[in-house]
């Protein structure tokens, strides 16, 4: 599996540990990092690599080899890093519960009183129906008795002016309320 693009950088963590370096020896232990992170958790212990990945020269790898190594483990042939693995570990668990919750499909969890559930959201769906204002103007008429309206067929951009007396205000909240209290309804339906 591959490591995500990003790496968590705990900088408290970071500066506690490393306040001891030098801006070259900061500057190569972070880009270690970055290609152990790219890496998958290893890389090659192997000084001429190691060296070309921190972008030093063979002599200042030589100088501060010592004092960057001490913060990886080697085994095997390759170095580690207690904090890249454990991050690492965490992107693997985390994309595997994505993984498994995808191949759900979002389906709903089980649940005891999944009837109880079914049968408030129908109550309430009745019930929705009924509290709405019958004395609103459906929306198609609002648009063709409006004074902007011009000739039949679709509203042009100009012909869509705001509402201008508090009474057309009222009337096109009511009507955007009860669109809003109707796409919820549908929303349960499906």
């Amino acid at each position: 599996m591959s490591a995500p693009p990003y790496i968590k950088l705990y900088v408290g963590d970071y500066h506690a540990d490393t306040t001891h370096l030098s801006r070259s020896e900061h500057g190569a232990y972070l880009l270690l990092l970055m290609a152990m992170w790219r890496a998958g958790g290893s890389l090659p212990h192997d000084d001429a690599r190691l060296a070309r990945l921190s972008m030093c020269s063979p002599k200042e790898w030589a100088e501060m080899r010592a004092t960057i190594l001490a913060f990886f483990q080697a085994r095997r042939g390759k170095i580690r890093h207690k904090r890249i693995d454990k991050e690492l570990t965490h992107y693997e668990t985390i994309v595997g519960k994505r993984k498994e919750a995808g191949k759900r499909g979002g389906r709903q969890k089980p649940k005891e009183n999944n009837e109880e559930t079914e049968a408030n959201a129908k109550q309430n769906e009745s019930n929705c129906t009924h509290n709405q204002n019958q004395n609103q103007t459906p929306i198609g008429e609002l648009i063709n008795s409006s004074p902007n309206r011009r000739g039949d067929g679709p509203l042009a951009p100009h012909e869509c002016a705001a509402p201008r007396s508090p009474e057309e205000r009222r009337e096109v909240a009511a009507l955007m309320s009860d669109l809003t209290r109707t796409l919820k309804i549908q929303k349960l339906r499906a």
